[in-house]
């Protein structure tokens, strides 16, 4: 971990820990939790971003190999790109949502519209690749998918100005889509 205003190397996490694929930083109570999932063995551990220590057995030894974390009605939650959902506070997957495509890509964002806690994938379908908006609070589809020019490798939900927005990487850039009506 890095120290932004300094550039200086402020703390390593040790333990079983081969080449990272993902990594997420979430406020648990107070306490600072890195998560990371291993490129090699897809293990998801989590870690108390102040000592470095890892914290409790790997949370799963198969997950997909993006990460992003965010809150579900006020608790502090992972998502991974294979769609699976854990509670922090809890440490205990509670949903497993089921893809709408063959494949799911490394891509995942989470966000809040309208009051409604959402994740977005990017997922291969039969005719075409997709980006997905899910509803984490039931695991279905939130509206029609969008079509990218391809599957993004990297994505994220902000705001620009009132609008919730999804920027998608693209090959020759970055795609930037609303995912609010218009005002």
């Amino acid at each position: 971990m890095w120290d932004v205003a300094s550039g200086e190397l402020i703390r390593t996490f040790a333990g079983e820990v081969g080449e990272i694929a993902a990594l997420a930083l979430i406020d648990v109570d107070g306490t600072p939790v890195a998560a990371s999932v291993d490129g090699s063995d897809n293990v998801l551990r989590l870690w108390d971003a102040t000592t470095g220590q890892q914290l409790g057995d790997p949370l799963a030894t198969e997950a997909g190999n993006g990460l992003t974390a965010g809150l579900l009605a006020g608790a502090p939650v992972l998502v991974s790109s294979d769609l699976r959902v854990w509670d922090l506070r809890t440490r205990s997957l509670i949903r497993e949502i089921e893809s709408i495509g063959d494949t799911v890509s490394n891509a995942v964002g989470v966000g809040d519209l309208g009051g409604v806690p959402i994740a977005v994938t990017g997922e291969s379908l039969e005719d075409d690749d997709a980006i997905q908006v899910w509803d984490l609070s039931t695991g279905r589809p939130f509206g029609p998918h969008l079509v990218p020019d391809h599957l993004p490798d990297s994505m994220t939900i902000g705001r620009v100005g009132e609008r919730v927005v999804l920027l998608a990487e693209q090959v020759d850039g970055a795609d930037i889509w609303s995912l609010s009506p218009p005002s």
